[in-house]
């Protein structure tokens, strides 16, 4: 159990989830690193795993 995670949802799928968010920040850091990029693809990425992690805490 997660410390602060309410016990109706599963800390697998937080972690999971987690795992993912921060694997998407250090593909975009990669990407913005190696030179141009597209920041509206950048921000959807973002957005997307910041709403998968927001799912699987609500």
């Amino acid at each position: 159990m997660l410390a602060g995670t309410p016990e109706s949802i599963s800390t697998g799928d937080v972690q999971g989830r987690i795992a993912r968010a921060a694997s998407v920040v250090v593909e975009v850091r990669t990407q913005i690193a190696a030179g141009p990029y597209d920041p509206i693809e950048v921000l959807r990425r973002v957005e997307e795993a910041d709403t998968g992690l927001e799912d699987a805490l609500t």
